[in-house]
């Protein structure tokens, strides 16, 4: 017997016992090339687990904003297995 795992943010509910969060951004990668003593900048759009800081860009049209979700994990509040309750935090 499992009380449901749920992810409030997303509103994804669940019966198993956790639940995985997984961020990723579709955001700017600034890529510098040297040719000839000169720079080239070019901009390339990707998904990354991680925030890619824009600030330092050279074109600034180019911008990544933050966001508020991060990677998270959710456990039942109760766990059975028979009459057995279970500790969440230690199956995984």
């Amino acid at each position: 017997m499992l009380d449901p795992c749920c992810d409030e943010d997303f509103g994804v509910t669940t019966d198993q016992p956790y639940l995985k969060r997984y961020i990723e951004t579709y955001c700017w990668r600034e890529v510098t090339q040297k040719h000839n003593n000169a720079v080239h900048h070019s901009y390339k759009a990707a998904w990354s687990p991680s925030f890619v800081e824009s600030a330092g860009f050279k074109n600034k049209n180019y911008r990544n904003t933050k966001h508020k979700y991060t990677d998270k994990t959710f456990t039942a509040s109760k766990a059975m297995m028979g009459s057995y309750r279970l500790n969440m935090l230690s199956l995984y």
